[in-house]
């Protein structure tokens, strides 16, 4: 091998590591031989480096200057390396080369390569400077069945950790195969970026590398899954919190449909989740509206399967065609994922609607009491109507700061066509485009008041 003595003498000190696939070897002279563990480039200094272990830094000085680390590896088993640069500009050049000193990766200035070992024994990172000079940071860590992770935690509390500069930091699960893993990641200090990777039970990528805020990646194999965070640029540092849940998701709360349910996002990378039973073909009416805080209130709904069908969304009402049966899931978080706050959420089947009161029509001087007692609560009332007869409803604050605002639903539960209503915050007039029973709301109009109030319903005939 070039530039590498042959002649000395060498011995090695062999130290039994855990899981029996890793040994470092620590050598009194580095030196090649003939079928040992070096590599073919000539290593200006050489360390040892363990699965699993915080990054190790280092520094180039000059441009000819070739830092190499050495693990044991088994034929076949891939490695994540990394390698970052960190200061002064360097943009690192990495190569790993097998026992034999063929490469098996690189180079490359990629921070990332999976490298897998060709034959069983020492494999050689070689770090040398493709432009600049300065410092670094390299980690390497088992893509299958990997070492010092965190076992990954599902519904809230988030789980938490801390990248330093150039890390790489995993979380292992297991998973059944076809089912979704929905993440959130958030920064909560210092200027780091999460990135995250999913690799499925052989160590292969699924998903990622991504910065997204909120992600779902579909598990096509099943079994002991990693998950990667690190910084998206490489060199960022800093704390973060990460939100995550399968498709069947554990933790969440039950929704009776028509029931409003108070609650808040209390840390930053909190994300709630909600069930509900839905029935296919019908629209579903969401509403999430913020009652205090800086919270701004992040609204996702996924199908039984894993996928979502009602678009993200930060409207504090949406309405959505159901397109199977089943348990549905709504998320609820903040739309960057670090502000708190209270909020209320309500659902309801507008095709079916539940929990509702039933009235009928009256005089026109019949009022009827009622409460918007809680910020973001919303009360309906179900009354039977007549194709081409007409409805006069009004809604009138009788105290607090309530400020009345209402929808009325056609019985198939959709909205009406335009032109068919005409209506102000207080006072509408529908004409009904068929028989049947139809669906009323009424809200504060923007659901941080309450107050008490009274409705008149009366029926208007068209001659």
């Amino acid at each position: 091998m070039a530039g590498v003595s042959m002649t000395p003498r060498v011995r090695f000190r062999i130290v039994a590591m855990a899981l029996g696939a890793v040994i470092a070897l620590a050598p009194a002279v580095v030196v090649a031989s003939a079928g040992a563990a070096a590599a073919a480039t000539s290593c200006t200094n050489t360390a040892f480096i363990g699965l699993g272990d915080p990054p190790t830094a280092g520094s180039i000085a000059s441009a000819g200057q070739v830092d190499c680390y050495q693990y044991f590896a088994k034929k076949g088993q891939a490695m994540r390396v990394r390698v970052v640069g960190t200061g002064g500009g360097l943009v690192p050049s990495t190569a790993v080369d097998g026992p034999s000193g063929g490469a098996i990766c690189g180079p490359s200035t990629n921070a990332d390569q999976t490298c897998k070992a060709s034959s069983k024994g020492l494999q050689t990172i070689a770090i040398q400077a493709a432009a600049n000079t300065g410092s670094y940071t390299v980690q390497i860590q088992l893509t299958h069945l990997p070492v010092n992770c965190a076992s990954l935690g599902f519904a809230n509390p988030p789980n938490t950790g801390t990248i330093v500069a150039g890390a790489m930091s995993c979380f292992t699960f297991k998973a059944p195969a076809g089912s979704h893993l929905v993440t959130r990641a958030v920064a909560t200090s210092g200027s780091l970026v999460p990135q995250l990777e999913e690799l499925n039970a052989k160590g292969n990528t699924q998903c990622g590398p991504d910065a997204t805020l909120e992600q779902n990646c579909r598990l096509l194999s099943g079994g002991n899954e990693t998950l990667f965070v690190e910084d998206a640029a490489g060199p960022n540092a800093g704390s973060f919190a990460l939100y995550a849940q399968l498709t069947r998701s554990v933790g969440c709360t039950t929704l009776k449909l028509g029931k409003a349910v108070q609650s808040s996002i209390t840390s930053a990378g909190q994300t709630d989740c909600y069930h509900f039973t839905g029935v296919h073909g019908h629209r579903m009416r969401v509403t999430v509206a913020t009652t205090s805080g800086a919270l701004v209130a992040n609204t996702e709904v996924f199908k039984p399967n894993g996928t979502s069908f009602c678009a993200t969304s930060t409207v504090t009402e949406q309405s959505c065609r159901l397109s199977s049966d089943g348990t549905h899931t709504v998320y609820v978080s903040d739309v960057n994922g670090t502000a708190t706050g209270n909020y209320t959420i309500y659902v309801q089947d507008l095709a079916a609607p539940q929990n509702c009161t039933t009235v009928q029509y009256g005089n026109h001087g019949d009022q009827h009491p009622a409460t918007i007692s809680f910020p973001g609560a919303e009360n309906c009332y179900l009354f039977a109507g007549t194709g081409n007869t007409g409805a006069h409803l009004t809604v009138k604050t009788t105290s607090g700061s309530l400020t009345p605002a209402f929808d009325m639903y056609v019985p198939s539960g959709g909205d009406f066509v335009s032109g068919r209503c005409d209506h102000s915050a207080t006072d509408e007039r529908c004409l009904l485009p068929t028989t049947g029973t139809y669906l009323i709301i009424v809200r504060d109009a923007s659901a941080k008041n309450t107050g008490s109030y009274y409705y008149t319903l009366t029926e208007r005939i068209f001659s």
